[in-house]
Order: structure tokens, then sequence, then C-alpha cells
């Protein structure tokens, strides 16, 4: 009898576990494309919010220069963001790690996350938001 309990507390900590651990299928419909605009990109250090530039998103393309040409990108189900070419606006030594269509911040703005590894080996984030 002792050991049915146990199994039962076993499942039911692994459903209680898999429900908070799950997307919402609100949360996963939200990801989607990434809509069309210029999304400027922002990060914090030591306090202090840094601007480092803005990349354009038009339907699966995107330009992160100013005066740049347009580049094909992938996005995958889950959200994933696979750049064509390197990211001009990350400085000398950092390194793209992965890039994320984020779904919206708490303003209801499209958001990307762009992972990073700094020249020091730090990892990070850039924030991508949706300003135009």
């Amino acid at each position: 009898m002792q050991r049915y309990r146990n199994s039962s507390f076993v499942l039911f900590c692994a459903v209680v576990i898999a429900l908070f651990n799950c997307p919402s299928r609100s949360e996963a419909a939200e990801k989607g494309p990434v809509p069309d605009g210029v999304y400027t990109l922002m990060k914090i250090s030591v306090g202090s919010l840094i601007n480092l530039g803005e990349i354009e998103i038009r339907k699966s393309t995107y330009r992160d220069e100013e005066e740049g040409e347009f580049k094909d990108f992938k996005i995958s189900d889950e959200g994933e963001i696979s750049w064509t070419k390197p990211l001009a606006f990350l400085p000398d030594g950092w390194k793209h790690v992965r890039s994320e269509f984020a779904g919206k911040d708490k303003s209801g703005r499209p958001m990307l996350k762009i992972y990073y590894k700094s020249a020091r080996g730090t990892s990070d984030v850039i924030d991508g938001i949706k300003e135009k």
C-alpha cells in the first residue's frame, strides 16, 4: 500500500513540474514570424543602458547597417533565428551564440533576444525592441 502512495506522489509531482515548465498555447502561438520593422538593440552594462544600433526586419530579410543590403534569415518553429551573415553591430571580439524571437515585451512590443560572448568570455544578451 505504501508503495502505491509513493508512486502516485511521484506521478503527481511529475505532472505539476510539467505544467509549470511547458509554455502555454498562447505563448507558443505568440512566437510566430518576426514582425516587420526597426528594432533598437540595447544591453545593460554596469547599470547603464547601451544602444548598439538598429536592425531592420522585412519579411524574412534583415539589414543591420543603415545603408547595408538586406540579407536572408530563417526562423524555426521554436522562434530560433539563423542569420545568413555575421551581425555587423557586434563589437570586435564579441561572438554571436544564438538569437530568438522572444514574442512581446511587457509593453506589448515585439522583441528579439541576441545572445553573445564578449571578448572576455562573458555570456550576455542584447534586446532588440521594435520601435518603428
